[in-house]
């Protein structure tokens, strides 16, 4: 059986394993979303066709 320390130490690791890639994508998506802005929405059709579907497959039912 494990003990409680092992499996909040383990509980922490797996938080960071799963908070860094999360965060990797937020500020990807933000700077994706700030490019649309800065070129003055020259090719946001573009970006919506090629990144739409990631944020549909990583949904909350993905």
């Amino acid at each position: 059986m494990m003990s409680v320390a092992k499996i909040r130490k383990q509980a922490r690791i797996m938080m960071w394993l799963v908070t860094v890639p999360f965060a990797g994508l937020a500020v990807l998506t933000i700077i994706l979303l700030g490019n649309i802005v800065w070129q003055g929405g020259r090719y946001a059709d573009t970006v919506a066709i090629y990144h739409l579907p990631m944020f549909l497959y990583s949904g909350p039912y993905g």
